[in-house]
């Protein structure tokens, strides 16, 4: 009670984000999210629950919180404390595709890290569908844009990949033209096969998922 009284005021949800250790962790969300997972009773988890939302408020809080939570073994957390929302947080983690060296050749551990939040945001349009994306359609900017690096074979992130595209592009014309443009300028660059060999991003696509890529390229260009 004590603490989830103090993160209702600016100071106190500034503290619980901002409070390192010596190995540059949030410490205090650390540890209010491991009482959670252990805690059983239905009021001390409700508390805990109001605590992150509090903290949440704060928009460098909803990122730490959604990071941690992004783990594949808090993902029910993470839809618990805060269901569809999540997305904004989540696709927010993700890199703009200009913040890449190369797009189509991610650091293979940014590329991890980067994959909880793209498994993440599976988890949560699975379970909510078109609410969750709406979330992405009304609340991220490029949406489509962030995930199609993902369809790389090299990443092992396509079923989840397009899990997302597919949900978000079926109700929003614009994230299909903003994958058609990422078609355009990678999508028959050279990448790596899983197991060897050469393909293309658009090739993987209309293997998978002849639809979306459908979908991509019947967008109309908006002006």
């Amino acid at each position: 009670m004590v603490l989830m009284s103090c993160t209702i005021h600016l100071e106190g949800k500034k503290q619980a984000v901002q409070y390192e250790e010596v190995a540059k962790q949030p410490i205090i969300l650390q540890k209010i999210i491991e009482r959670l997972a252990d805690q059983q009773e239905a009021d001390m988890r409700k508390n805990l629950k109001v605590t992150l939302i509090n903290i949440a408020e704060l928009p460098e809080g909803f990122l730490k919180i959604a990071h941690e939570l992004s783990d594949i073994n808090k993902m029910d957390l993470l839809d618990e404390v805060f269901g569809p929302r999540a997305v904004k947080a989540l696709h927010n983690l993700l890199p703009k595709i200009s913040e890449y060296p190369d797009v189509l050749k991610i650091d293979p551990a940014l590329a991890r890290t980067y994959g909880r939040y793209v498994k993440s945001l599976a988890y949560i349009i699975k379970a909510y569908k078109e609410e969750a994306a709406q979330v992405a359609v009304e609340k991220t900017i490029n949406f489509a844009e962030k995930l199609a690096p993902f369809i790389n074979p090299e990443y092992g992130l396509q079923k989840e990949t397009i899990l997302c595209l597919r949900e978000v592009c079926s109700i929003d014309q614009y994230n299909c033209h903003v994958l058609q443009k990422f078609f355009l300028k990678y999508g028959d660059s050279p990448i790596r096969r899983e197991g060897g060999g050469n393909t293309t991003i658009k090739r993987e696509l209309g293997q998978l998922a002849a639809d979306l890529l459908n979908m991509a390229y019947e967008s109309q260009i908006l002006q």
